[in-house]
């Protein structure tokens, strides 16, 4: 992530740094010596009930800094614009991408970005310094071989390629049924399927 990035997003969530209820772990600056609060997952992300892989993104500010943090680094991107309905853009990544949805009409999924995949999660939770979840999460495989993240950097950032149609699953709904077909796509269905 820039620093840039960084920035704008501590400055459009201010609370971040400092949530006393999700206080994970205190490191050391290198300079001051001055000790940082690290947020939980939970500050910037949120369990979404279409899918137990599916999570939407809290903040406006934490969501404009992962869609930079993706145009930053080329990963495939698709945008689907459905008459009356929806726009879409769909970025791949590991197993799943983030998924960006304008709503045009009341009663289909509420507008905003959304990460789906729990190697997606993770890896983006480290991108923007939160806390990671420690454990595996309601529906992650348990037991499934966790590919170093070097090496998936090396291979596209995929682990579903091709990169192409992998976005462009992600731009492929416009309600929650959609979406849900799409995480089962992606990541498998869950034993809550």
């Amino acid at each position: 992530m820039t620093r840039s990035a960084l920035c704008r997003l501590v400055t459009a969530c201010p609370g971040l740094l400092v949530l006393v209820r999700d206080l994970e772990r205190r490191r050391p600056s290198a300079r001051s010596g001055v000790h940082t609060v690290a947020a939980d997952w939970s500050a910037v992300f949120r369990r979404s009930t279409v899918h137990p892989a599916v999570f939407s993104i809290r903040d406006p500010g934490a969501a404009a800094a992962l869609i930079d943090w993706a145009g930053g680094y080329g990963l495939a991107h698709d945008h689907h614009a459905y008459l009356l309905s929806a726009e879409l853009d769909g970025w791949a990544l590991l197993d799943g991408g983030l998924s960006y949805l304008q709503a045009h009409m009341h009663g289909r999924l509420r507008s905003g970005l959304r990460v789906v995949g729990w190697l997606s999660l993770r890896l983006l939770a480290a991108e923007i310094g939160v806390v990671a979840p420690r454990r595996l999460l309601v529906g992650e495989p348990a037991g499934r071989d966790r590919p170093a993240l070097s090496l998936l950097a090396e291979q596209g950032w995929l682990t579903h390629p091709p990169a192409t149609a992998q976005a462009g699953l992600l731009v492929s709904y416009v309600d929650a049924n959609g979406l849900r077909e799409v995480a089962d796509q992606l990541v498998g269905p869950t034993l809550q399927d």
